[in-house]
């Protein structure tokens, strides 16, 4: 079983690339929106990192919402970024703030961010289309998603009929 907010066993330099990258779109975040900005950010992405991109724009809405959490992972790996020596994948209260802090910004970015030797990470996209519904219609049933996106066009729900956008035990 896969913990959806854990981070991959990374060692030595691969470790130092991540943690930079995701420190780095981390403190850009806080940094732009104490100056009241939220544009799209030219990015080099690290070797570790599968995804290619040369830019991100956060979306400013989720950014707001989740201040408060941004604002504890700034504290708690302020420490790791000032002395990154201390950067261990076996201490399990960095890699789980790598987790959160990870699937923090693949929502703010709406990009998924993976890194070398990850396994087992769902995107599911589930789009659901009818005229009328008479029975159950479900777009997503998953245990463990990731990450996933349900898109509903519904002319008409018939009495004893529903329409479930996501039915799962854990999500992201």
């Amino acid at each position: 079983m896969v913990d959806p907010l854990s981070f991959p066993a990374l060692a030595g330099a691969a470790l130092n690339q991540a943690f930079n990258f995701l420190f780095g779109r981390l403190a850009s975040l806080l940094d732009k929106r104490g100056r009241g900005e939220q544009r799209e950010d030219e990015v080099d992405c690290p070797a570790v990192l599968r995804e290619e991109f040369t830019s991100l724009k956060p979306r400013a809405d989720l950014v707001e919402g989740a201040l408060p959490q941004l604002r504890e992972l700034m504290g708690m790996l302020s420490t790791y970024d000032r002395n990154p020596d201390q950067l261990d994948i076996g201490d399990g209260e960095l890699r789980s703030a790598l987790g959160r802090l990870r699937t923090m910004l693949e929502q703010i970015y709406d990009q998924p961010l993976t890194f070398d030797g990850e396994a087992g990470r769902s995107e599911i996209h589930a789009e659901l289309k009818a005229k009328t519904v008479s029975g159950e219609m479900v777009g997503m049933d998953a245990k463990r998603v990731r990450r996933g996106t349900v898109d509903v066009d519904v002319e008409q729900v018939r009495r004893g009929g529903s329409v479930i956008g996501v039915r799962a035990d854990e999500i992201g």
